[in-house]
């Protein structure tokens, strides 16, 4: 994650690591994600530089992390678990916000909560 200068923006990444806890047609519809072996990676472009990467909690229930820096592993890479990610497009590429307020603003919308 970090500074994309072309896009004047910061990448920011959704990694969802709960089991059968797949939000993008709920509450990312028209996102693509990469699918993970527990969960799926969603990205976002945000003009704001984004604060400290948190984790994503749903009805009280840890469902993964909101990363804003670390690396990305691309679609077709391989886990030492043996799990190859895969992408799935699915309308835009990225979600794409101005502020931080704005990405708070979306997880509260959709019942998702950053601790």
């Amino acid at each position: 994650m970090g500074k994309i200068t072309a896009y004047n923006c910061y990448l920011v990444c959704l990694d969802f690591d709960c089991k059968g806890f797949i939000p993008n047609s709920k509450f990312f519809p028209f996102v693509s994600y990469k699918k993970t072996k527990t969960g799926c990676h969603i990205y976002g472009l945000v003009r704001e530089k984004p604060g400290k990467s948190c984790q994503i909690y749903y009805k009280g229930r840890k469902v993964g992390d909101y990363k804003t820096s670390g690396q990305v592993v691309e679609a077709g890479s391989i886990h030492p678990s043996g799990f190859q990610y895969t992408f799935h497009a699915f309308g835009n590429l990225f979600f794409k916000k101005n502020t931080n307020a704005e990405i708070g603003q979306l997880f509260a919308e959709n019942g998702l909560e950053l601790r």
